[in-house]
């Protein structure tokens, strides 16, 4: 799994904490045992690109194979202003038994 690198001229908001799924690594099956953990994905604004929502349907797109497997890849991690050290640990340790158990099944 990989984080977002943020360039050193940024300063980011954290609206979201994006992360990006190894290949082969199923999304569903992460999100389902961060779940099972007590934790929550947040936000699901990215599930499908843009270029596949049906209002843009019809539309000539080209070829948007990079998104569409940004999109297959990423999970968005719970965040907000006032997060504790302990709520974050809670997070990653989550993400880390739902990252094993989904390359091992």
């Amino acid at each position: 799994m990989q984080s977002l690198v943020v360039d050193a001229a940024s300063e980011p908001n954290y609206y979201k904490y994006v992360a990006y799924l190894d290949e082969g690594i199923d999304r569903q099956q992460v999100k389902d045992a961060l779940r099972r953990r007590g934790v929550s994905p947040s936000g699901e604004v990215y599930a499908s690109p843009l270029h596949l929502q049906p209002v843009f349907a019809g539309l000539p797109a080209g070829d948007l194979t990079v998104a569409e497997e940004v999109c297959r890849r990423h999970i968005c991690l719970p965040i907000h202003s006032d997060m504790t050290d302990d709520e974050a640990g809670r997070v990653v340790d989550a993400l880390g038994g739902a990252l094993r158990e989904a390359t091992t099944t």
